[in-house]
């Protein structure tokens, strides 16, 4: 079966399925991944020759998705050796994705593989962490807790080493790893090309490894790395998988001396290197498999030859999974269940006194039964031993909550919980925690008097599921569980949500978007420049469908107010006695902002034509002046892009408090920066609160003696 897509649309992505008898696995995998699926995607389905019926299931899932362009051939017999034929064959695309069909695809996957190739012209390969999920689906923890992400050419060791620093179920391959080298023979080597593929891309470009796992791998007595004795303890078994190791170093050496013959000479001395690597490799490899040879040979004539299947091996255990019954802190000390549960997941170490250090990335499972539950508290620290460093925290493969880890205390951060109903999820009832700290490190690394060999990523010291205990706006935790539910139909197209020049980052856009989409309002801008949140924001309202209110300040700043200072150019409003209200580097001022200011109208003529462009000015109020003035509307919502700086924060806070009033509200502040989030602390009653990237978002009211007490 073939459809094609539209020949109006390059085709970005073929989406590659190998599939052999996986029918009660193909249709989640096909799930996961039409979750994430975009017009610019192509899918392509082989059937290695199954014989349980799963490219009927395959065609089933299509029926209900016509607007998926798919390619499906089956073969009569397996010869997975003709696997990497039909994916070279039959992709049309640069990028072709392998989608394992006893696998799933995380959330956020096809998009981070993409990234990867759009930001490096040079990427050929890339290959991501895993998260080990039981036959029927449960997770089991991460595969890699030490590594993080890493990008490797032709001069690093990694891609011709032999080791588990990718996997073949998470591969994605530009085009060009199967079509700069000849085919491979089946006869010397049959199995493998995961295996392959590093050392190819180390040849022609880079590889980019991923430390987030993206790919639920499914444990199973089935899975092709165990059928062919990788992990059998039989002698036959252990042999023959060496054997097949020796054919994919062969196989290795002859794509280098290969792609030598075909190169230029300056190219030659780089590539001799690489095969010469590869040929000492191969013979390392060679003596091991001679040595199981000659060991399996006499094994034979003693008659002690152990008869065991290749896949002996049993399948890993899974995890103890705790529950959460109360909306309590739970402590992780070392003598409580939560706590002896945690470190056996791969990634965590052994429990101390009153914590539990993570490895870089971990995931292990809880079970939250808390009632009206709509958030996890998580109470972490750093190490006094190693920089400050910052933490990323999801549920359930949400949007990760990025918090600082501070050296020599602790902070709270809130994770609004996906409920583990999902159906795009294999788990039900149960909440997947992940935590990940990208520049973890091990002590001894940076005070040399420190013994600890670990690498620290996180100290957790207690779990707290959190309920909703106010009226008004809603919890953090429920803003952002609405916003992942809901924005899997919104259908936004990939990249930023506004053609218009500003500061605010692709995530930042997004979050503000969906504020703008599922909150009720009204909102407040506090400082639009030229518009690129202005119309983010009035995108998202406009989208709702709702005639919400918006109003935007604009002081509107003229050239004539500005001073240069040094290397700094500072504003000096005429209402401000000459005094500055802040400062930027004068070459961002003579880039960015003088040649706004010296255009037609200044910043307001700028903002409304932006918005008039993108016909957006009917859902905004833009109103000329300092925020403090704008009418009060009882604002459920606040943008402030004015209070960058501590200072900032105590200059604008009798304005805002003023407009706060009695109520809660949501703030989201953009660059931010630890000074001012202390400044907004100590001034206001900051409840739960997050941020992405620069974007310090969180729930506050006014001071009250109660809370100041």
């Amino acid at each position: 079966m073939n459809s094609a897509p539209s020949e109006a649309q390059p085709v970005r992505a073929t989406i590659a399925i190998p599939l052999h008898n996986h029918a009660p696995w193909i249709g989640k995998q096909l799930d996961s991944l039409f979750a994430q699926w975009r017009p610019d995607f192509e899918l392509l389905v082989v059937d290695d020759g199954s014989e349980d019926g799963g490219i009927d299931v395959v065609m089933d899932r299509l029926a209900a998705r016509p607007d998926i362009a798919a390619t499906v051939l089956r073969h009569g017999r397996s010869r997975s050796s003709a696997l990497v034929d039909a994916f070279a064959r039959y992709a049309s695309a640069p990028v072709i994705i392998q989608a394992d069909s006893d696998d799933i695809s995380l959330p956020g996957r096809l998009d981070a593989i993409l990234a990867c190739f759009d930001r490096d012209p040079l990427c050929r390969l890339v290959s991501s962490n895993a998260l080990r999920i039981s036959e029927s689906g449960i997770p089991m923890g991460i595969v890699d807790a030490v590594h993080g992400d890493r990008v490797v050419g032709w001069d690093d060791p990694i891609p011709v080493y032999w080791g588990a620093l990718w996997y073949g179920a998470t591969l994605a391959y530009h085009r060009s790893v199967f079509e700069a080298f000849p085919p491979m023979s089946a006869e010397l080597c049959p199995y493998g090309f995961d295996l392959i593929a590093p050392a190819r891309a180390g040849l022609l470009g880079t590889h980019h490894l991923l430390a987030q796992p993206l790919v639920g791998w499914r444990q199973h007595a089935n899975n092709t790395h165990r059928r062919v004795g990788a992990l059998s303890t039989g002698a036959s078994a252990r042999e023959h998988y060496a054997a097949l190791d020796v054919m994919i170093k062969a196989q290795v050496v002859r794509d280098a001396i290969w792609l030598r013959d075909r190169s230029s000479m300056e190219d030659g001395p780089r590539i001799g290197a690489v095969i010469e690597r590869c040929e000492r490799q191969f013979m390392a490899h060679f003596e091991t498999w001679a040595r199981l040879r000659n060991q399996r040979d006499q094994a034979d004539r003693d008659g002690t030859l152990a008869n065991r299947p290749m896949n002996d091996a049993p399948l890993p255990d899974m995890p103890p999974v705790v529950t959460l019954p109360a909306a309590r802190s739970w402590p992780v000390e070392r003598r409580t269940p939560l706590a002896q549960a945690l470190s056996r997941w791969p990634g965590f170490h052994e429990a101390e006194d009153i914590h539990i250090w993570t490895s870089r990335q971990v995931a292990a499972l809880l079970r939250i039964t808390v009632p009206d539950a709509v958030a996890l508290a998580l109470t972490l620290g750093g190490s006094p031993f190693l920089p400050q460093t910052r933490a990323l925290v999801s549920i359930n493969a949400g949007p990760e909550i990025e918090v600082v880890l501070p050296q020599s205390a602790h902070c709270v951060v809130e994770v609004p919980l996906r409920h583990g109903n999902d159906p795009l999820l294999p788990w039900t009832g149960l909440n997947l925690l992940s935590i990940r700290v990208p520049c973890a490190d091990a002590p001894i690394n940076r005070v040399p008097d420190c013994p600890d060999v670990r690498v620290l990523g996180a100290a957790i010291y207690a779990l707290e599921p959190v309920v909703a205990r106010e009226a008004g706006v809603p919890h953090l935790g429920s803003l952002m569980a609405r916003i992942w539910e809901e924005q899997a139909s919104w259908s936004l197209e990939p990249g930023p949500l506004t053609s218009i020049p500003g500061w605010l980052s692709e995530r930042e856009m997004r979050l503000l978007y969906g504020c703008a989409r599922v909150l009720e309002g009204p909102f407040l801008e506090m400082g639009a420049w030229v518009g690129r949140s202005t119309s983010v924001l009035a995108r998202g309202i406009r989208d709702a469908g709702d005639r919400k209110q918006f109003v935007s300040a604009e002081i509107g700043p003229e050239l004539q107010n500005y001073r240069h200072l040094g290397d700094e150019v500072h504003y000096c409003p005429p209402q401000g006695d000459g005094r500055s209200i802040g400062q930027v580097a004068a070459a961002v001022f003579e880039s960015e902002i003088e040649p706004v200011l010296r255009k037609e109208g200044g910043v307001i003529g700028v903002l409304t034509r932006n918005l008039e462009a993108l016909e957006l000015l009917p859902f905004v109020t833009l109103h000329v002046g300092d925020f403090a003035t704008a009418p009060d509307l009882g604002y459920g919502f606040i943008f402030n892009d004015c209070a960058h700086t501590a200072g900032e924060v105590e200059q604008s806070a009798p304005g805002l408090k003023a407009l706060i009033g009695d109520r809660a509200v949501i703030m989201a502040a953009h660059d931010h920066c630890p000074e001012a989030e202390a400044a907004f602390r100590a001034l206001f009653d900051v409840r739960e609160s997050f941020c992405v990237d620069t974007l310090f978002v969180c729930r506050m009211r006014n001071r009250t003696e109660a809370s100041h007490s």
